[in-house]
């Protein structure tokens, strides 16, 4: 690395915010090399006459692309695809040494990450101005280290890369005052305001240059380019930002048609520890019948695939990924008895596993006869099923015995996590300590929970946040009682006591109440039984006697035990410990494969 010209560059940027220089200048040998492949795949995308005739459509000042950016062409439109790290050399120019090293001292981070690397051609459009032909600022963070490469010709009417000095976050910019934080810096604005527009064009620089000369620049000073007054322009561009930067996307995989980078491929397997430098999240070939974040569904679906990627919708089966082949793809409720979806699945060379959670035949369901581990399952299409998922260990051994007795098939218990909105709610205070309140779905025939309508008659019980029909009603995200007390009552051999999860316990532990409840099949698993408001019976009279013990023991022994079991709860149950138990089926699979 030369050392010099590092303490040179990152002088410029952080005075001034910009610096240009040849390629064969930074990088010698290793820089024309780089440039000749990524100048060869231009002029392929050049020869492809798709690619001319959109050049084309620009120069008539056509919009055949409803965006504002109409006159840029990306390697999406050449590929068909994002760009991968096999394609054009692109990632390896932008993670050579120097750069990450520059990366790291300018960023201040030993893991800078990259984003968007991008070809592009710009063409000769409409006269005025549209998109980042204007004056903007780029949003991803408070530093941005961004370094375009020109690889043609640029002059004055070939819509050069224009700069203004000192306008970055923090820079000597007048307009500035010296803003350093997001507010007072750019806080989702990307244009400039009025002053700011006046001061801009008559103080900035404007880069024309050679192919191979590369501009590097911190991004969040003003900036605009592509203006192209004659012929067309064709660069490439990459960022890098910090980890914890504000707005940047959370994963270089964030846009399918800007990059994708396999993981499992041989490009991405040689780029040894430069893997770190190309952020992507939990990559996973799970995939879930069932997204949204709302009820058991989208809890073990959506919210699960977002915890993974960011999104609560990426590992969704949609239109767009329906026909991946090789994934592990989570089945949940209604999707269970589709019999297309599971025999297209399986051509596919999926490997297909139900999660059993609130799976019911309501046609089947018999409160008269719920009793003694009772089957309301919906029929088992159970040739399709490679594995399954259940909530606790006496059901995943009730399921062998009862549904399919393949032990070759495994069976994963992952208890059900609490929803995070419940731990962000804000305390308050009630004038009664402690607080009983009823929280959650009331069941298939009020059988999830029993007495809540006769406690709150009572007023045993001081309020109800039911949800309605498994989805939040208007009070089910209020706030969090200080000294809160929820109940989770079910009847001993029932379908809620033996199959349904412990969500009640969940939450109850995640907005730091306690909770008096049965010892369901899934309580069992993950609360001790010496826990001090654990229900012997159902019947009326030892809930009534249970009630009088919380308030006897509040703030007392046996009051803080609980609360120190919940705590203890509320770490076994929180998203980040569940998301292990899924990867653990992805490593499974992975293991019997190989």
């Amino acid at each position: 690395m030369n050392k010099e010209k590092l303490k040179e560059i990152l002088h410029d940027l952080n005075t001034i915010g910009y610096y240009k220089i040849n390629i064969v200048d930074l990088l010698g040998n290793e820089g024309i090399d780089s440039f000749n492949e990524i100048s060869e795949f231009f002029d392929k995308m050049l020869s492809n006459p798709q690619i001319n005739h959109r050049l084309e459509t620009i120069q008539q000042g056509l919009n055949i692309t409803g965006k504002d950016k109409y006159y840029e062409i990306t390697h999406q439109e050449y590929l068909g695809r994002a760009l991968g790290l096999k394609d054009g050399g692109l990632f390896n120019f932008y993670l050579n040494n120097f750069f990450v090293d520059l990366a790291k001292e300018f960023l201040g981070t030993e893991e800078p990450e990259l984003y968007n690397a991008l070809f592009f051609i710009h063409g000769k459009g409409l006269p005025e101005r549209s998109g980042s032909q204007k004056w903007h600022r780029d949003l991803e963070g408070l530093k941005i280290l961004k370094i375009f490469m020109y690889c043609t010709e640029v002059g004055p009417e070939n819509g050069p890369l224009e700069y203004v000095p000192k306008s970055f976050c923090g820079g000597d910019f007048p307009i500035n005052e010296g803003s350093k934080t997001m507010d007072d810096y750019q806080r989702l604005r990307i244009l400039p305001t009025e002053l700011e527009e006046q001061y801009c064009t008559p103080n900035s620089i404007t880069f024309t240059g050679s192919p191979g000369d590369i501009i590097i620049s911190n991004n969040t000073g003003f900036h605009r380019g592509g203006f192209i007054k004659e012929g067309f322009r064709c660069m490439t561009h990459a960022l890098y930002v910090r980890p914890d930067a504000i707005y940047s996307p959370k994963d270089i995989n964030y846009d399918e048609n800007v990059n994708f980078v396999d993981i499992n491929s041989q490009e991405y397997k040689d780029l040894g520890e430069k893997q770190k430098y190309l952020k992507i999240l939990n990559p996973t070939n799970l995939r879930f019948s069932y997204g949204g974040i709302n009820d058991s569904g989208g809890m073990r679906g959506g919210q699960i695939s977002n915890k993974l990627t960011n999104s609560f919708e990426k590992l969704i089966l949609n239109n767009q990924n329906i026909n991946d082949k090789n994934k592990i793809v989570i089945i949940l409720k209604d999707w269970a008895s589709n019999l297309e979806l599971l025999k297209h699945l399986k051509n596919n060379g999926n490997k297909i596993i139900l999660d059993i959670i609130d799976w019911l035949d309501v046609d089947k369901y018999d409160s008269q006869n719920n009793i003694n581990n009772p089957n309301f399952f919906p029929d088992l299409l159970k040739e399709y099923y490679d594995g399954y998922i259940v909530n606790n260990s006496k059901m995943k051994e009730w399921w062998y015995k009862n549904m399919d007795n393949d032990l070759k098939k495994p069976i994963f218990i992952i208890p059900h996590h609490w929803d995070e909105r419940f731990a962000n709610l804000s305390l308050a205070e009630y004038s009664k300590n402690p607080y009983f309140y009823y929280l959650g779905y009331r069941g298939h025939e009020d059988q999830n929970c029993f007495h809540v309508q006769k406690l709150l008659d009572g007023k045993l019980l001081y309020d109800d946040r039911s949800n309605n029909n498994g989805m939040p009603g208007n009070r089910y995200f209020q706030d969090r009682p200080v000294n809160g007390v929820q109940i989770n009552i079910r009847k001993e051999g029932s379908w809620e006591y033996c199959f349904k999860p412990a969500t009640k316990l969940s939450i109850a532990a995640s907005m730091d109440s306690v909770i008096i409840t049965t010892y369901d099949w899934s309580i069992q698993d993950i609360l001790p039984k010496d826990y001090p408001y654990l229900l012997k019976s159902t019947d009326y009279e030892e809930i009534e006697k249970m009630f009088q013990y919380v308030k006897d023991t509040f703030e007392k022994e046996e009051w803080f035990k609980a609360q120190q079991m919940l705590k203890q709860v509320k770490e076994k149950t929180s998203l980040d410990e569940i998301i292990k138990l899924y990867l653990e089926i992805e490593k499974y699979f992975t293991n019997e494969k190989s």
